[in-house]
């Protein structure tokens, strides 16, 4: 190794032992010999990731919860789940089993309301697709349950409760 004065024979080392990102701002002090230094090599951009969220309470059940608010001038209840485990989320959706809401308070029963020409106004539980956000309306007569009120909520056998209802603006 040529004779390097003390300051940068240390980021000598540096940069054999960390790399040659530190080595060039250990040498640009005063005391830099720009002939003996090593070619510097330009910094690699930094990639900042997006947090993994949490699957939430739920992920055994192949699904995360999204929200729970009011829409259509607080008449409905719009439940959204995003299917994390599209084989495990299929039990959820057993056509066969009605989909209601329990207003834990006063004990009232809500339903998915249904039409003739539409069927039930929820998520069907073929051909699902993971990362996909899928739903279920359910009716509020009378406006009876409001923002913030606590509500279990049963899909395909399984309860999900003490769910906080939000207002139609996230409230």
């Amino acid at each position: 190794m040529p004779y390097l004065p003390t300051p940068c024979r240390s980021a000598a080392v540096l940069c054999r032992v960390l790399g040659p990102v530190l080595a060039l701002a250990a040498c640009s002090g005063p005391a830099h010999d720009a002939g003996t230094a090593q070619a510097a090599v330009a910094p690699q951009p930094v990639v900042h990731q997006a947090p993994v969220p949490d699957p939430g309470p739920y992920a055994d059940l192949g699904i995360r919860i999204e929200s729970l608010r009011l829409t259509g001038a607080d008449y409905l209840l719009d439940f959204r789940y995003r299917v994390l485990d599209p084989a495990k989320a299929a039990r959820l959706l057993n056509s066969r089993k009605r989909p209601y809401l329990l207003d834990e308070a006063t004990g009232e029963k809500v339903f998915v309301p249904e039409s003739s020409k539409l069927g039930p106004i929820r998520s069907s539980g073929r051909n699902l697709k993971k990362n996909r956000i899928y739903f279920a309306l359910f009716v509020n007569p009378g406006r009876l349950i409001k923002p913030g009120a606590k509500v279990t909520v049963v899909l395909g056998g399984h309860r999900f409760e003490h769910l906080r209802v939000a207002g139609a603006r996230g409230e």
